[in-house]
């Protein structure tokens, strides 16, 4: 597994290179579980998950203007270049989980466990972090936090 290590903290990485992956053209369709996908410059206008799970896949260049995770299982999943502004991430579970280059601005954690999560480049002004449980390392690395 690989790790991010600043000083004393080590947070795993998600391992999705050495997975196959399935490209998928959505996040949100019949599927109530997600495993080994890939999605890839989507630009739906608005984006609602609500009691899935999101297991070992990438997401990358995804740009929305509305966003709900709500109760969700996200386990071994980056995103990359995504755009999730004003995105609400409520209640559930993001195990692994890398966010890199990613604008989520004005965003809003509530209530979230979070477990090897890294924010890398992340632009995350505005947003807000409440009753968030941080169950392992959560690294914010060279991220924009004004007024978080």
């Amino acid at each position: 597994m690989d790790h991010l290590v600043i000083r004393d903290t080590r947070a795993a990485l998600p391992r999705v290179d050495d997975v196959p992956l399935d490209d998928v053209d959505e996040l949100d369709g019949d599927q109530v579980v997600l495993s080994e996908f890939q999605l890839t410059d989507a630009g739906p206008r608005s984006l609602e998950l609500v009691d899935r799970r999101l297991d070992t896949g990438r997401v990358s260049g995804l740009q929305v203007e509305y966003a709900v995770f709500d109760a969700m299982r996200v386990e071994a999943v980056e995103f990359a270049r995504c755009d999730l502004s004003q995105a609400v991430f409520r209640g559930g579970r993001w195990t692994t989980v890398r966010f890199s280059d990613c604008k989520i601005l004005s965003g809003r954690f509530d209530g979230t466990v979070l477990e090897n999560v890294v924010f890398d480049r992340c632009k995350l002004d505005y947003t807000v972090f409440r009753d968030i449980t941080a169950k392992g390392p959560v690294v914010f690395r060279d991220c924009s936090l004004e007024e978080s």
